[in-house]
């Protein structure tokens, strides 16, 4: 009986670890659930918003929201649809480009320009955290939920 259920426990742990997303990609819809921006050049350009299940936070004492979403598909496009509002003001975004995903590397690119990030992924969620900018010297880093 003990050797029965041993086999069963296998097969079970097997069945379990099969069925968890393929950590060697990163295709699928995503939104913004945490957006930083650190190590400025402008200590006053660092900042960290936490959105909650509705999209927004309070930063400073105003409501921030950010709802729309970002996918990345199997035939490498990204895209999304972002609309930012707070104190009345409300824009939106959209962009379509081209990725590349290898060895926890992003490439995106627009055309002939292209950036890489980092990307770690958790069980839900991808961090991709894009390098010094140079402009501005911040590190920007966002973390995804998968949808």
């Amino acid at each position: 009986m003990d050797k029965i259920h041993l086999f069963v426990f296998i097969i079970a742990l097997l069945v379990i670890a099969s069925c968890g997303k393929d950590e060697d990609s990163i295709v699928g819809t995503y939104r913004i659930i945490n957006l930083q921006s650190s190590a400025c050049d402008d200590p006053g350009e660092n900042l960290s918003l936490a959105f909650d299940e509705n999209g927004c936070t309070i930063d400073n004492g105003i409501e921030v929201c950010l709802s729309g979403n970002i996918v990345l598909t199997e035939s490498g496009m990204i895209s999304g649809s972002f609309t930012l509002s707070f104190l009345g003001f409300t824009e939106t975004t959209t962009f379509s480009d081209t990725y590349t995903y290898q060895n926890g590397t992003l490439t995106i690119c627009d055309g002939n320009n292209c950036e890489s990030a980092t990307v770690d992924q958790g069980l839900d969620t991808i961090s991709i955290r894009f390098p010094s900018d140079d402009d501005s010297g911040c590190i920007i880093t966002m973390v995804l939920e998968f949808q």
